[in-house]
């Protein structure tokens, strides 16, 4: 059945989406103070005065901007998290991945990781904390199902071992937005950095070691 013309409500949606895409775009290549308005309505192809009946400001658009990116990015590392399909360790390195494949597709996410003052609003340093917070309590929740199901080493310090984790994958997505938003990171260089993870917590102790187990 021919579902018919989009309605009002979508058609506006759309052009929202539209809007978010461009200025999105723009602000990862250009910074905030950088891009004007003019710039942003040209790449979304709709005019200036349009934007404004949407945002009442450049700042209020890079605050949906932002918001944005980190829900969806948080999305998609907690859709990974509650597959659960295969092992700690397979769910670790699907992870990593589902993380780059969204940086690949959206440079902004790198800007905001690294708190760059030319595209990050102080008031979403707040939001960019919990974004952070949810990652390290799901690894975290992984890794200790990993010890408990006999799948990762004994020994292993969760806490630490979740913020490591999360700083490898947050300096491969900043490498991989490098240089104008190309691809920066060979494929082989993103598995090495998923098997450094796998095997890191699930080889044995070396002798002589002081590790220990911290899980939290």
């Amino acid at each position: 059945m021919d579902p018919g013309p989009p309605t009002r409500d979508a058609r506006i949606e759309r052009k929202r989406i539209r809007l978010l895409d461009a200025a999105g775009h723009c602000f990862a290549h250009h910074g905030f103070a950088k891009t004007t308005v003019e710039e942003i309505a040209r790449a979304a192809g709709i005019s200036k005065g349009l934007v404004y009946s949407y945002f009442d400001s450049k700042e209020s658009l890079l605050e949906a901007v932002l918001d944005r990116a980190l829900r969806e990015w948080s999305d998609v590392i907690g859709h990974e998290f509650r597959r659960r399909a295969g092992t700690v360790r397979e769910a670790l390195g699907v992870i990593h991945r589902a993380s780059l494949d969204y940086a690949r597709s959206h440079p902004l996410l790198a800007s905001i990781l690294a708190q760059d003052p030319g595209v990050l609003l102080a008031g979403r340093i707040d939001r960019l904390t919990q974004a952070r917070d949810e990652w390290r309590e799901g690894l975290s929740k992984l890794l200790s199902r990993g010890i408990e199901e006999g799948e990762l080493r004994e020994d292993l310090d969760v806490g630490s071992t979740a913020e490591a984790i999360m700083i490898l994958n947050k300096g491969c997505i900043e490498q991989v937005v490098a240089g104008n938003g190309v691809d920066a990171i060979p494929a082989a260089l993103t598995e090495a950095a998923i098997e450094l993870q796998l095997y890191g917590v699930a080889g044995a102790r070396p002798t002589g070691s002081s590790g220990h187990r911290g899980a939290r």
